[in-house]
């Protein structure tokens, strides 16, 4: 037989939550970084962070602009970072002979991209009249 429960308590459905929750995100970043923290040290949670700003964000958003389920968007904003971005650095690395600098290159680009394509025309952005 099923226990009733008092009016005071709350119950936790695991089916109700989702990956878009704002709170399920903070804790889910909060464990991960202190998961490498305490594996990797400082230079663990530096490398998850870039890992996330420069291969997983600015794809994010620009896959933010088609009519994408946040599932989808969270899968192929990874896996399209991966592909472009080493491919990316390696050219600007060739023609600019720094990695630090073809690296910076490399996220201003695709978040200009991604500003670009998230608003629309510049045009737009700017207010000008067509």
């Amino acid at each position: 037989m099923p226990e009733e429960k008092k009016s005071g308590e709350m119950e936790l459905d695991i089916k109700k939550i989702k990956i878009g929750m704002p709170h399920f995100i903070a804790i889910l970043s909060i464990i991960v970084l202190a998961f490498f923290y305490i594996f990797f040290g400082f230079i663990g949670v530096k490398i998850i962070l870039g890992v996330f700003f420069l291969y997983f964000l600015p794809f994010y958003f620009i896959l933010g602009r088609f009519s994408l389920g946040m599932d989808e968007r969270l899968v192929f904003s990874l896996f399209i970072g991966i592909v472009v971005v080493p491919t990316l650095v390696f050219y600007f690395g060739s023609v600019l002979n720094s990695l630090r600098l073809s690296i910076a290159a490399t996220f201003v680009l695709l978040v200009m991209a991604a500003v670009a394509l998230r608003w629309g025309d510049l045009t737009e952005l700017l207010n000008f009249k067509k």
